[in-house]
């Protein structure tokens, strides 16, 4: 007995199989297979269960080890068998009788089979916290399952301002069991920071953790950050800071030496800022962004990728 068409185990979580059954064979040379295939029946492979036991290979018996229903047990009782290993698979299931025919029994019975499947959550998130030593924030993060997860975004907000890309986290894809993730990073500025997860699958789709407040007591000072992503493709952003209002420019120049543009220029108040860079007719290649105000000057390096 072996289903018609295949059960699409794509999108969910944990599925299993179950099924009541009882059987009446000769023991050691009779049994009942339960397979499961997951190339339209081209091949099979044994599944086992809590009622099965390991085959002897007599008379009509698979090899010897294959799990198997063999004996009596003739009370029904049920059977559960965990799917997640064919999880975003298509699968086909076979109920096979292999007996030699020398006794009369009674046989094998199932009865209310059904494959249960759960609406996966992408992410399932199980903790996310924030620390901060000095100048340096620390978050840490679990998931208890993952569902095609590509990864984490981490976002900030500083005083209540708005939400900008801190940087990104690999995530594992496909996972039943826990993980762990982390992300690190300096911040000058004082006050309330905010962290939040936006979590990307593969296909896009997107929803967001948190967000954890982190207290920060340090005073701003000049600072130029590196630039997020890098290498980047098409646009990238560059963050710095300053303790007082004041002149500011930040320029871009090429692997010679040469300046090839301007993003900053002019008078920008205390506090946090960023800029976006996005070439326009520059090639791939290694790039420096330098930031001069009367007390601060720093140059740093980014690699644009076409």
């Amino acid at each position: 007995m072996a289903t018609t068409n295949p059960v699409s185990l794509t999108g969910y979580a944990n599925p299993k199989l179950s099924f009541w059954t009882k059987w009446d064979m000769e023991s050691q040379w009779d049994c009942g297979v339960l397979m499961i295939s997951t190339n339209n029946g081209s091949t099979w492979t044994a599944l086992t269960g809590k009622l099965t036991k390991p085959a002897s290979g007599s008379g009509k018996q698979v090899p010897a080890g294959m799990p198997v229903y063999e004996g009596s047990s003739t009370t029904w009782k049920q059977e559960v068998i965990d799917l997640s290993a064919y999880t975003n698979k298509s699968v086909k299931l076979k109920f096979e009788l292999r007996t030699d025919g020398s006794q009369v029994r009674d046989g094998w019975y199932v009865d209310d089979i059904g494959v249960y499947v759960y609406a996966a959550l992408p992410v399932e998130l199980s903790a996310f916290s924030g620390t901060i030593s000095g100048d340096i924030v620390s978050l840490k993060w679990e998931t208890a399952s993952e569902l095609n997860n590509r990864g984490f975004e981490v976002q900030r907000s500083v005083n209540g301002s708005g939400w900008s890309t801190a940087g990104f986290v690999e995530g594992a894809g496909t996972k039943a069991a826990p993980a762990e993730y982390s992300f690190t990073e300096r911040v000058s500025a004082s006050g309330t920071i905010q962290y939040r997860l936006k979590q990307i699958d593969f296909d896009g789709t997107s929803r967001f953790y948190g967000p954890v407040d982190i207290e920060s007591g340090n005073e701003l000072s000049y600072s130029l950050m590196q630039n997020y992503p890098n290498p980047f493709n098409p646009e990238t952003v560059i963050r710095y800071a300053l303790p007082v209002a004041g002149n500011v420019s930040i320029s871009i120049f090429d692997i010679l030496g040469n300046k090839v543009g301007t993003l900053v220029n002019g008078f920008m108040k205390a506090g946090e800022h960023q800029v976006s860079f996005k070439p326009e007719g520059l090639t791939s290649g290694i790039y420096f962004y330098e930031m001069v105000t009367p007390g601060f000057t720093k140059k740093l390096k980014m690699l644009y990728l076409k």
